[in-house]
Formats: structure tokens, C-alpha cells, sequence
């Protein structure tokens, strides 16, 4: 305030606090004198009334704290200070793995007020850059993983102690079965998990294979009901996929899957994806003509001109059949019709088949039914080393999944 009225050329300024009793600097009745004055020239009474006359501003100095004087309390500490701290140094470590580093991520760079794009964003590695082109900012995490090698390492730099590659690998795995349990064991397991998810849902489909001489593990299938029902409201064509199991023993991992129309808002007929479609062709289409053949066959005059049946739901440029939804020909023509674009459009895309691909629930299996002891009879051996291909096993039971026709 002092500092304020210097830089406007005030000669002499007047503050009068008046406490809650309602006393002015007028009141002869404050229940004491006034107060001796301070160095700074400030005067106190007893009831909190305070008067303070300065008639030239060079007797305050312009770095004196002046703020203390009044108020004496102290700056609380923020939550957020502690988040500048949050990454400090190549080779820290995280807690809760690339997701802790994420959220610490995020709080750094709140406290620090600059923003981020994540090149790479996955569950073992996590890779990221300032949005500023010009900036050359950038960090990189990755989950700590132990190998054999790692131990030996780590325990002849901080230890001076020299331990065989063989000995630090069973210590891995001895540390893995003691955070995960036994590997080999879970083979045996399989059954018990079967029965409970037949149990809770008796419409999935669940079978484990077995050599019945050895008793090692073969191949398993899954299907959940709440998928194979869920299927049939998604484009009826299922994509197959595989890849390798690194494990121990191993084998091959395939899947199936079927492309919905992923919704966030529900008000619409049309998924948000299909509605922002229809209409960026709607205005695309403005200017087109169409010159009409009959109430459901028209020309679309353009460069070349296609012929569009809407009531057959077919275009010359063939997009149309092969998408299930309307191509840009198709929506001119059904515009021209003043027809309801939302009825050509493949109920795929619609949001109700949405709500039906997701209707059903995958059962949680509660790991508290399992107990201590599983005996389902046979008990299962892990595979033979050369895992077996089991693609002709999955092709056999993809019949047993009801598609739309």
C-alpha cells in the first residue's frame, strides 16, 4: 500500500481500522490512549482501533516487509508443492508402475505449467514430449524388470558378491512363485476355473483338452456367452488373430474379435461416429443433382454420374454394399427423397445395438471359491515343450457361434 501511494506522489495517507464494537478514530471513549508509536510510525490503541499518519513516504523503505506488520499470519503450504519434486533423476523408480509414472506425469506437469504427448503409452513402456515442436524436451520410463543377469549384476556392484548365472535364475524364479504362484500348477487349475465359470454362466462355452496317456496340456477354448451374444449385434465379420506365449512352456495365444460402434453419448439414433459422418456427406452433397427415376432409383449427376436404388440400399461405386452404410451418393439421393437418413443406416451402427453388444456381463470368478486345495480329479500337466498349433481346433468351434445372418 506504502509502496503504491509512493509511486503516485501521496504526501501523507490515513488508514483507520475499526474493530467490531463499531469505534472510529473520532470515539474518545475506546477505553484506553492511543498507543506509543513504532519505528515505522504507526500508532496502536487497545481496542484495535489503528491511525497511522505518514507525512513523507521516505521514511518507509521500499524492501521493508511492511506486510508482516498487519497480518501475521504465514503462507499455508500447498499439495501441489510436493508434486515439483515428483521426477527427479535418470534411473528413479515409480511405484504402481507405468501407471504411477503416469500420474506423477500428469502432477509434474501441472506444477511446472507446460503440456505433453505421449509417443508411446503402454503397460511396460511409457515415452513422452513437450507439445512445443520447438522444445527438445522428453522422457522415457520402462518397467524394471529383474533378469538373471540383472541379479548378477546388482549383486557384485553393491554387494561385491559373485554369483552364477544359474544360481541368480532360480532366484528369479523362486521370487516369481513366490509373487505369482506356480506356473506349472495353474495347467491344473484350469478345471476348477471351468467348472466355477460353467457354473455362473452354463451357456459359455469353456473346453480343456488334455493327452489322456500323459496327462499334459493340449489346447483350451473360451468363449463367454455374454461375447458370442454379443456378437450377433456387431458387423457380422470376425477377425482372428494370434500371437506367441513367451512363458516358460510356451504355446500360441488366439483371439477373435468383431468391430462395434464404440458410443459415449446415447441421445442419438446413429452412434457419434456414424453421426458425424452422415453429416459431413449432408454437406458435402448440398450442391449435388439428382434427377429421379422412380421413388426409389435416382441419378446422382456427378463426375462420373451413379445410379443409387435406396430401396435396395445399392450405389454404382458399390461403397455402400460393401460398408453398410450410406456413401455420399446414397445420402444426395435419400436427401432428395426427403426420406429419414437414419433408416438406411445398418442397425450396426445404431445405438441400441450398442447397449445389446454389451447388455450381458463376463461373470467375475472370485479367487475366495477356490481355497487352499483343487481336486477335480485328472490333474493336469504343463505342455510338452513344442507347443502344438491349434488352428484347426479354433476354426472347428467357431461354428458353435451363432453369427447374423
Amino acid at each position: 500500500m506504502f509502496a503504491v501511494a509512493d509511486s503516485i506522489g501521496l504526501n501523507c495517507i490515513e488508514v483507520t481500522v475499526v474493530d467490531s464494537h463499531g469505534f472510529d478514530s473520532g470515539t474518545s471513549g475506546c477505553g484506553g490512549d492511543v498507543g506509543a508509536s513504532t519505528s515505522k510510525g504507526i500508532s496502536f490503541s487497545g481496542q484495535g482501533l489503528v491511525v497511522h499518519r505518514l507525512e513523507s513516504m521516505g521514511d518507509v523503505g521500499k524492501e521493508d516487509d511492511l506486510g508482516a506488520m498487519f497480518c501475521p499470519h504465514q503462507q499455508r503450504p500447498r499439495l501441489s508443492d510436493a508434486w515439483k519434486e515428483l521426477i527427479k533423476s535418470v534411473g528413479q523408480l515409480f511405484v504402481g508402475g507405468s501407471e504411477g509414472f503416469r500420474d506423477a506425469l500428469r502432477k509434474y506437469s501441472i506444477v511446472h505449467s507446460f503440456e505433453f504427448d505421449f509417443v508411446k503409452n503402454e503397460t511396460e513402456r511409457v515415452t513422452a514430449v513437450c507439445k512445443v515442436k520447438s522444445c527438445k524436451w522428453n522422457i522415457h520410463a520402462r518397467l524394471d524388470k529383474k533378469r538373471p543377469v540383472d541379479v548378477v549384476d546388482d549383486l557384485k556392484e553393491y554387494y561385491g558378491v559373485d554369483v552364477s548365472y544359474n544360481r541368480a535364475w532360480l532366484a528369479v524364479q523362486k521370487a516369481k512363485f513366490s509373487a505369482f504362484g506356480d506356473y506349472s500348477d495353474s495347467f491344473n487349475q484350469l478345471q476348477w476355473y471351468r467348472n466355477v465359470v460353467l457354473n455362473l454362466d452354463p451357456r459359455s462355452v469353456f473346453d480343456v483338452e488334455w493327452d489322456q496317456t500323459t496327462n499334459r496340456f493340449l489346447r483350451l477354448f473360451v468363449a463367454f456367452d455374454a461375447s458370442v451374444q454379443g456378437f450377433k449385434h456387431c458387423r457380422p465379420v470376425l477377425s482372428v488373430d494370434a500371437t506367441f506365449l513367451k512363458a516358460r512352456h510356451m504355446g500360441y495365444l488366439m483371439s477373435a474379435s468383431a468391430k462395434d460402434e464404440r458410443a459415449s453419448k446415447w441421445e442419438q439414433v446413429i452412434c457419434p461416429y456414424g453421426e458425424s459422418r452422415l453429416e459431413n456427406l449432408y454437406d458435402l452433397v448440398k450442391t449435388w443433382k439428382v434427377i429421379p427415376s422412380s421413388a426409389d432409383i435416382f441419378e446422382v449427376d456427378t463426375d462420373p454420374s451413379v445410379c443409387v436404388d435406396i430401396g435396395r440400399r445399392t450405389c454404382s461405386c458399390c461403397w455402400w454394399q460393401l460398408n453398410g452404410f450410406p456413401c455420399c451418393h446414397a445420402v444426395c439421393a435419400i436427401k432428395y427423397s426427403g426420406k429419414d437418413l437414419n433408416l438406411y443406416v445398418e442397425r450396426y451402427f445404431h445405438v441400441e445395438s450398442y447397449r445389446q453388444v454389451y447388455s450381458k456381463p463376463i461373470y467375475p470368478v472370485a479367487s475366495l471359491l477356490k481355497g487352499d486345495v483343487v481336486d477335480c480329479g485328472t490333474s493336469i500337466l504343463p505342455p510338452v515343450d513344442t507347443p502344438i498349433w491349434p488352428n484347426d481346433y479354433f476354426k472347428s468351434h467357431l461354428g458353435t457361434i451363432p453369427m447374423m445372418k
